[in-house]
């Protein structure tokens, strides 16, 4: 059995993409949740500069929710559409190929003799 190279690669960077995208999510909602307690305990300039923060990371959270529905459909629909084009090959056994290619010439004896 044969195993497919190419489609655990596939499948490896697919996680560690989707992980790392939902770490980011993660993180910017901690972060969401961290300047907006900040500005209510903060007065003046300072509340302004967290509210910014919060709406900069709920930007980028959602920037990050779309990029990771779109990796999700992506690879979801590649699986989905995934047909193989040729059939595979079956074994092929090559010395046995080589031996039925492969022909002595009958004169072979004559020549080693000298003249």
């Amino acid at each position: 059995m044969e195993i497919d190279r190419q489609s655990t690669l596939h499948a490896v960077s697919f996680a560690i993409v989707v992980v790392t995208l939902i770490a980011i999510c993660a993180g910017l909602a901690v972060m969401i949740v961290i300047t907006t307690r900040g500005a209510k305990e903060a007065e003046g300039a300072m509340e302004h500069y967290f509210y910014r923060m919060a709406w900069l990371s709920l930007a980028l959270l959602a920037l990050s929710i779309v990029v990771l529905v779109w990796v999700v459909i992506h690879h979801v629909s590649g699986r989905l559409g995934r047909k193989s084009s040729r059939p595979p090959t079956q074994h092929v056994d090559a010395w046995a190929l080589a031996g039925k290619r492969f022909k002595l010439e009958e004169d072979s004896d004559q020549q080693d003799e000298p003249m």
